[in-house]
């Protein structure tokens, strides 16, 4: 697995979660709650911030992926998974106790499926030649 890109997939794992975290904050203050409050959101709040997942971590897939050389589908899909070990592994570190929903569960889906989103279109992008110039 010399192809995988370890060091970048874990960062853009970390940097993805961020932001989405910085996100999610944003969210939950539009809905009149402080940032980490633990109130539900809305259906629209709740759906806003599964599409806001998706398009982060499809956005972070194709920056890791779009360095691989080989497996760059993969690379984007790590992404996500990267993202889902950090999250879990601090929440547990944590102590805190986390019910397991189907909402929860679909959000650490959302992460992954964007994380491969981003891998697929950096695959596409050097199967056609298409790929944006990269900084020296």
């Amino acid at each position: 697995m010399r192809n995988v890109r370890w060091v970048w997939i874990v960062l853009g794992g970390f940097v993805a979660e961020l932001l989405g975290f910085a996100v999610l904050m944003g969210i939950r203050v539009l809905h009149g709650y402080g940032p980490f409050a633990l109130d539900p959101l809305s259906e629209i709040g709740n759906a806003g911030f599964l599409i806001e997942l998706f398009l982060v971590f499809m956005l972070f897939g194709w920056w890791v992926a779009r360095g691989a050389r080989e497996l760059v589908l993969l690379n984007g899909l790590l992404v996500g998974v990267a993202a889902v070990l950090i999250y879990e592994i601090v929440a547990r570190g944590s102590g805190a106790s986390i019910p397991l929903s189907a909402a929860y569960l679909l959000a650490h889906a959302v992460k992954i499926a964007g994380g491969a989103a981003g891998g697929w279109i950096a695959a596409r992008q050097q199967r056609s030649g298409s790929a944006l110039p990269r900084a020296a």
